[in-house]
């Protein structure tokens, strides 16, 4: 029987500055790794965070449920994000409108072409891409982020994304969306995989890893488990749904992950890259 463990959603931010080399940035040095999910209605945003330094992937459907996470993981009243990348579209990208109002980064970029006809928010439409793609962020100098994203429709306004975050033997994947999973390359095997938006299609058999996380309104524990989860699963996978407004915490710990979530303390294991 999987054992099942819920968690809350959070964000990851750092402090990012340019790199010599084209589609590489170096972050600041700072403690304290770890990946927050925010529960952002029907979607999680991601904080990553060394220190002082923090990077913010916001997106999601509900301003008042991503007000509270952040409320939840605010540090002092100067807190706010080095970086924002805006990523989503439709509804998805009501969240990110209330991160454009409530901080004021050094840096903001879009993950990808935004389709924001329906806010009618011109900020979101002049938004920077991000200069390259993929692009590798480098935190504290150990942790690195790889954020690559693919056009899924003939006019390139719609687009899948995968962000992957690595320390030691330790990663982690944050991918746009279940039905996604497909289109991009899992032969390397991750700690922990985030669905930023709906989990409902996420095909798990393309997948090694110990633990799933999403909104709590596409990853049902009970749903996945009557999907036969468990027989398709090489080992023992924790499904974390996370509820709007909820904080999850991700620490890299040594080798491995500690989730932390709602006073439950879940441990990951390294996931074994093949050398």
């Amino acid at each position: 029987m999987r054992r099942i463990v819920a968690f809350g959603a959070v964000l990851v931010l750092f402090a990012l500055s340019i790199g010599a080399a084209a589609g590489t940035f170096a972050v600041v040095r700072g403690t304290g790794h770890r990946i927050q999910l925010l529960g952002s209605g029907d979607a999680v945003s991601v904080l990553v965070t060394s220190d002082q330094s923090r990077l913010l992937i916001a997106t999601g459907n509900d301003r008042t449920a991503f007000g509270n996470a952040v409320d939840r993981v605010a540090t002092g009243s100067g807190f706010g994000p080095n970086v924002l990348i805006i990523a989503g579209d439709g509804r998805n990208l009501n969240v990110s409108t209330t991160a454009l109002d409530q901080f004021d980064p050094g840096q903001i970029y879009a993950l990808h072409p935004l389709n924001a006809s329906d806010l009618g928010d011109i900020r979101l439409t002049r938004l920077d891409p991000l200069p390259a793609n993929p692009v590798r962020i480098t935190l504290a100098e150990r942790v690195t982020v790889t954020i690559e994203s693919i056009a899924i429709s003939t006019n390139e306004e719609t687009y899948a994304w995968r962000t992957t975050i690595s320390l030691n033997s330790s990663r982690v994947a944050i991918v746009s969306d279940g039905k996604d999973v497909p289109l991009f390359d899992w032969s390397l095997p991750f700690s922990a995989i985030i669905v930023a938006g709906d989990a409902g299609e996420l095909p798990i058999e393309l997948l090694d890893t110990q633990a799933i996380i999403a909104a709590a309104s596409s990853l049902n524990p009970n749903e996945f488990e009557a999907e036969g989860w468990a027989e398709q699963a090489e080992s023992t996978v924790h499904l974390a749904p996370i509820r709007p407004g909820d904080v999850a915490t991700l620490t890299f710990d040594g080798e491995g992950l500690t989730v932390t979530s709602d006073g439950h303390i879940t441990e990951i294991q390294p996931a074994t890259i093949p050398t």
